[in-house]
């Protein structure tokens, strides 16, 4: 891993792990365009994340399989930049807050 993208792959690992989650690399043999990461959290949030280098779109076939996942119901990102990961985790922290306050009101 080396360039931009790869840095803000390896901060996207770091931060999902601050907050209990895991950012898994993801590949898939016989197909290309696959997201880069599974990202695994508390309260079953998964997210499948695309990382970029600033800037830097995905390509066509990403962006089908991106919408194919999407249309499947489940949850795709892209993030570029240090600064977008943050708001990603951000997001997903509030998700888990209220996963959790949810749960709580189950007791």
């Amino acid at each position: 891993m080396a360039g931009p993208e790869a840095i803000v792959e390896k901060y996207l690992v770091a931060e999902c792990k601050k907050i209990g989650g895991v950012a898994e690399k993801f590949t898939s043999p016989n197909k290309r365009a696959v997201p880069d990461r599974i990202c695994s959290f508390p309260y079953d949030l998964i997210v499948f994340v695309e990382c970029k280098a600033e800037g830097v779109e995905p390509t066509l076939a990403q962006k089908e399989d991106h919408k194919k996942r999407r249309l499947r119901g489940h949850q795709v990102e892209v993030v570029d930049s240090k600064e977008s990961v943050d708001v990603f985790i951000k997001g997903i922290v509030t998700a888990m807050r209220a996963m959790r306050s949810l749960g709580e009101g189950m007791l």
